[in-house]
């Protein structure tokens, strides 16, 4: 015959019967859950995760995944786009031997207008290099103010006061 024990609580799935012929214990068919050790998580609809997860590199998107890009400005191709119109104008109304220093203008003020800088360090930047498209080609000059008054390339402001500085000068 087994040995009573008289301590206090029966183990998990263990059964005793008591002084009176009672039984006490658990009737469990199945896999038996121990419901103190259980904890409630709710993630209102997202993904739960009780134990360590390795993504190995990926991502890993726990409810809805949202993907905001926010692109100002034109892309490299498109700036080429519109200083194209820039440069067939100076192959076709500049002299010979001014289209050379024309052109060198030209590229400076492209590089100026695709780098990466606040619009008031652009103008700083842009002004000598309009001033002499100016006087070497004041046709140019207006090509290029009207490219950079693009609403798509955002130099409208400036393109307006290089203008403006401009027509002082002369």
């Amino acid at each position: 015959m087994a040995e009573r024990k008289k301590s206090g609580k029966p183990k998990v799935g263990e059964i005793r019967i008591g002084r009176m012929g009672d039984v006490q214990g658990d009737q469990v068919f199945g896999d038996k859950i121990d419901q103190r050790r259980q904890s409630v998580v709710d993630t209102g609809g997202g993904a739960y995760i009780g134990g360590n997860v390795s993504l190995g590199g990926g991502t890993f998107i726990g409810r809805d995944q949202v993907n905001i890009s926010h692109r100002s400005g034109l892309d490299e191709k498109e700036v080429e786009a519109l200083f194209e119109a820039i440069y067939q104008k100076v192959n076709t109304s500049v002299v010979d031997f001014m289209q050379e220093p024309v052109t060198q203008q030209v590229q400076q003020i492209e590089t100026i207008v695709t780098a990466d800088k606040p619009e008031a360090k652009k103008q700083a930047e842009l002004e000598p290099f309009a001033m002499r498209l100016a006087k070497m080609a004041p046709d140019i000059f207006e090509v290029m103010l009207k490219t950079l008054a693009n609403p798509v390339l955002g130099l409208g402001t400036v393109a307006e006061k290089i203008r403006q500085k401009a027509q002082q000068g002369s």
